[in-house]
């Protein structure tokens, strides 16, 4: 048997070519390759890192719900609408564990209510319900919340049931206690006769609140005040001296005693007192409480009096009798200024804390003998004959 065996034979230049393309070509796929698995590896590491914040977020968003029902006292479940758990062939002996389970302290009363709510959400009669129900726990009635609301997941479209329930005993006494003491609040700015108000310092000392005595001087309503401040309400020159007032409690924490002076829009001219002081409400924001009283009869009696007293003085200066006033007390009130050569060691004769003793350096020691004292009791004209008057 005759075999024949071919050989190619081929310059040399072209087989170093040829080599040299199949090592180009060799090196080309080996690159092509790793850089291939170079960007896979990067994908592979952002979807692991994006899978591992993903799950990072569900880690917080777990924490976050155990702390909310934590501190809101709240009981949830999550579960798919048709789990045999939730439904339980309802409509033939109607039985469902999980409304079961969230009724056990529930009032007799809300059974069939809230069994009726639950039956209608299973069955997609409704797509949510929120109700208040009283339970039995430890002996003692407690207010919840019950609220259930079907879900629909934006890419599995799967529908889910979400049913919690919230202790809000707690929240509905602070309402009843808020109320009462909003209502006891109300009713003192209602019926004290005062001008009651109360200014915000946080904001621009607008009033918040007053008293129908207050805004009547305005002629205006209680709520016409609000949001309001003084240069809305009184002329710019008093609307000032308040202000400053204001400032100043907000700066001190202290209290002010001030008198206002002003004309209310019926042409009638007033004279308040307000006693106003810095409060500071639990929630860190600065109010002023303020009380006013109307003194505008007694500064008119208080201006009589003033005048009269100016008249007397003006009356006891072109006198020339020696004469002194003394009050119930014995206590110095005038004298004539003829009068007074007989004490002119006295500094501040016109002193209040003065007395008839001090200033005649008398040696009585027995009331009864004191001729001051038996004039105020009879009424009768008495000679003092223990003064040490010089001269």
């Amino acid at each position: 048997m005759n075999s024949t065996v071919f050989f190619l034979i081929f310059p040399g230049s072209i087989f170093v070519e040829i080599c040299g393309v199949l090592t180009a070509v060799f090196f080309s796929v080996a690159l092509a390759m790793f850089l291939c698995n170079r960007k896979l590896k990067q994908k592979n590491q952002q979807i692991q890192a994006r899978i591992n914040e993903l799950q990072d977020h569900a880690h917080e968003l777990q924490l976050m719900l155990e702390c909310i029902a934590s501190l809101g006292k709240i009981s949830y479940y999550i579960g798919n609408l048709s789990s045999k758990m939730l439904k339980n062939n309802y409509n033939e002996n109607c039985s469902m564990p999980l409304a079961e389970s969230f009724m056990t302290d529930m009032l007799p009363a809300d059974h069939e209510h809230f069994r009726e709510n639950c039956r209608k959400i299973l069955n997609e009669e409704v797509d949510h319900f929120q109700e208040n129900y009283t339970l039995l726990i430890n002996g003692e009635l407690k207010r919840h919340i019950d609220s259930a609301r079907l879900i629909n997941l934006p890419k599995s479209g799967e529908k889910k049931l979400l049913l919690a329930s919230m202790d809000v005993s707690e929240l509905e006494i602070q309402s009843r206690e808020l109320a009462a003491t909003d209502s006891i609040l109300q009713a003192i700015f209602d019926n004290l006769p005062g001008h009651i108000f109360i200014k915000n310092i946080s904001s621009d000392f607008s009033y918040i609140r007053c008293s129908p005595a207050f805004s009547g001087l305005l002629q205006l309503r209680p709520a016409d005040l609000v949001g309001k401040n003084d240069f809305d309400l009184f002329p710019r020159e008093l609307a000032q001296l308040i202000r400053n007032c204001d400032i100043e409690i907000s700066r001190t924490h202290g209290i002010a005693d001030k008198r206002w002076f002003f004309t209310t829009p019926d042409g009638k001219e007033h004279a308040i007192r307000f006693i106003a002081r810095w409060l500071m409400r639990a929630d860190g924001s600065e109010w002023i409480l303020g009380f006013g009283v109307d003194v505008t009869r007694q500064e008119h009696i208080a201006g009589k009096l003033r005048r009269r007293n100016k008249e007397l003085r003006l009356l006891l200066a072109q006198s020339a009798a020696e004469i002194m006033l003394l009050d119930k007390n014995l206590k110095f009130a005038c004298s004539f200024p003829a009068m007074r050569k007989y004490f002119p060691d006295v500094e501040d004769v016109d002193s209040s804390t003065i007395t008839c003793r001090s200033i005649c350096s008398c040696r009585c020691g027995d009331t009864d003998e004191c001729a001051a004292v038996q004039a105020l009791k009879d009424g009768r004209n008495h000679f003092c004959r223990h003064a040490c008057l010089a001269g």
